[in-house]
């Protein structure tokens, strides 16, 4: 699927309830700018496989993951601006580190 010139995939899989895996490694998400609650709600989602994505013109992520309980997913090394908006991006995810870039100081 060729969505590089795609800015908003926000609530792409949105309540997507019976999805269990998404491998979106070989999309090319780098003129991205939204991202907000593109796999909240999917309650049976245990991977998203993001490869070496480009999350440099990101403005907002929040609510991505909200509601994933069963996903274990590390973002921690995430390159992603750090002004990006992120409210609720892991709340009731558990298994879900967000980016360090977002560590209080």
């Amino acid at each position: 699927m060729d969505i590089s010139s795609a800015t908003d995939t926000g609530h792409l899989f949105y309540n997507c309830t019976k999805i269990t895996d998404v491998d979106i490694s070989n999309w090319n998400l780098s003129n991205v700018t939204s991202l907000t609650s593109m796999f909240a709600c999917c309650r049976s989602l245990k991977s998203v496989h993001f490869g070496n994505t480009n999350f440099a013109n990101l403005k907002g992520c929040g609510w991505m993951f909200d509601g994933c309980y069963s996903l274990i997913l590390d973002c921690s090394n995430w390159i992603i601006p750090s002004s990006a908006s992120h409210d609720h991006f892991n709340s009731d995810a558990p298994g879900v580190v967000a980016p360090k870039i977002w560590a209080a100081k």
